[in-house]
């Protein structure tokens, strides 16, 4: 029979007090260790070479991703991941030795294993300490990290091929207070960046609630109220992890709204400077638009010089850009706001998707509001597109108005373009500053009266409005955007 050989990895960074107990615990059970480091200043890499193990170094991109990075230098198939704060008891090596030893090794892709949290501060409670499954132990090619910058998960091709070991790893993942705020500090702003990058977001009302029942999870449910006094300051670091984190998330928002808000008036004004106002019409289908926000010129009246009785009515959209004169000026390129909340797939989802692609195959700015029922997330994730969740809204949710109005003050976009009923109502009750146009998909029009006009996708629906009065002005269609 022969014995399966194992590959052991680790990620460190200035670890030098704890990786010494971790490399020991696996030394007579690993073919291989391997240790991939990200930049240690003090002893790590001398110690790990101690016992040795192959140090590589390389640039930290992330926990999922430098943790994919070393299972990917492994030579064996067979894997055993480990933190610089994670040791094997005696029990789980000999476990793990005789499964080696086994031919029943392969009879699973996977094992997962105990983590059993040990507290720095000291107890007599440690028998209630808290455990968690977690897939360690696997074979690397039907098993894999994902790569996230946050989350460092094994993900099995085959969830069913997977088994439980019976004994524990040791996790003394915390040193110090000082060594644990440093941590969380430093998670947080990877989460926070993770999650803007996903488009999430979170409400005044969950980071106001969710360190509160932060609290109630770590000092009742995981058992901390056992621990005393140290209990309670455990569960209140844990508690100011959750409100740091969520925090985070919502500064992103904030920070990256002014640093598009600066380099749109810079871009604006650069190219005010050497090309001069621009004009988009269409003399095929339907009145010509000039992309402007209905601001005054510099004599202070309202600005209706682009109009031509011979191509129909025009529509003003203003932009704030200013030319070396200080007038107002046009800017072909808008900053839109493509907003729908759809409970079904369809139609409307469908022709969402299309205007997002025609308006920026333009080179519009275009930011995607959804919410979070919606299934077109995954085709706005294929075409590349930046776009926004918000909660499952009807026109009567005060929250996700709340919401759209702090979206709308960061974002401050040039046109909001609204799909269905919904999308109208909502966005009329946040009272936008900047221009309303509801797509008319269907002759379901009564809520999308409401907005400042309406975008058309067939001559059909032009004669339905108009057999409602409504004005021949403020009815556009997409062609005026795109063409």
């Amino acid at each position: 029979m022969v014995k399966t050989k194992l590959s052991v990895f680790i990620i460190t960074k200035n670890e030098e007090l704890r990786v010494a107990r971790t490399l020991a615990s696996v030394q007579n059970l690993a073919d291989e260790i391997l240790v991939v480091d990200s930049g240690s200043t003090d002893k790590t890499v001398e110690i790990a070479k101690e016992f040795g193990a192959k140090v590589i170094f390389n640039e930290w991109p992330g926990y999922g991703q430098q943790k994919f990075f070393a299972q990917q230098q492994c030579k064996n198939d067979w894997v055993l991941n480990l933190d610089a704060d994670e040791v094997l008891t005696d029990a789980l090596q000999e476990e793990i030795a005789e499964l080696l030893a086994s031919d029943t090794i392969n009879a699973y892709h996977g094992y997962k294993i105990n983590i059993c949290e040990i507290p720095h501060f000291p107890t007599r409670n440690s028998k209630f300490n808290r455990k968690k499954l977690w897939l360690q132990l696997y074979n690397k090619r039907c098993c894999s990290y994902r790569q996230s910058s946050v989350h460092d998960v094994v993900l099995p091709t085959n969830p069913e091929k997977i088994s439980v070991l019976q004994n524990y790893i040791e996790h003394r993942s915390i040193q110090n207070y000082q060594q644990e705020i440093a941590k969380i500090n430093r998670y947080s702003d990877h989460l926070g960046a993770e999650f803007f990058s996903k488009g999430k977001t979170v409400s005044a009302f969950k980071l106001l609630i969710m360190p509160h029942l932060a609290f109630l999870k770590h000092y009742l449910l995981r058992g901390h109220f056992l621990y005393g006094v140290n209990g309670i300051v455990a569960s209140r670091i844990y508690a100011f992890s959750r409100l740091l984190k969520y925090a985070k998330i919502r500064e992103q928002y904030w920070v990256n709204a002014r640093n598009n808000l600066g380099s749109r008036v810079i871009s604006s004004e650069a190219r005010n400077s050497t090309e001069g106002p621009k004009t988009i019409s269409n003399s095929d289908k339907g009145p010509s638009v000039q992309f402007l926000s209905g601001a005054k010129n510099h004599s202070g009246t309202q600005d209706t010089s682009t109009e031509d009785p011979n191509k129909g009515p025009s529509i003003q959209f203003l932009s704030s850009a200013k030319n070396h004169s200080g007038t107002s000026v046009g800017n072909p390129k808008l900053r839109i706001l493509n907003l729908m909340f759809c409970k079904k797939s369809g139609g409307i989802q469908q022709m969402f998707c299309n205007y997002n692609l025609a308006l920026r195959h333009k080179e519009h700015e275009v930011l995607n509001i959804i919410n979070k029922a919606a299934q077109v997330k995954t085709t706005l994730q294929q075409q590349g597109a930046t776009f926004r969740e918000i909660g499952n809204c009807s026109k009567f949710d005060i929250l996700a108005i709340y919401q759209l109005r702090k979206l709308l003050k960061n974002y401050q976009p040039d046109i909001i373009i609204t799909h269905g009923n919904r999308a109208t109502s909502l966005c009329s009750a946040a009272k936008p500053q900047a221009k309303i146009l509801a797509v008319a998909h269907n002759e379901k029009i009564k809520t999308l009266l409401k907005a400042d006009g309406v975008i058309i996708v067939s001559e059909y629906l032009r004669a339905v409005l108009e057999q409602q009065d409504y004005p021949k002005e403020q009815i556009f269609h997409l062609a005026n955007f795109i063409n």
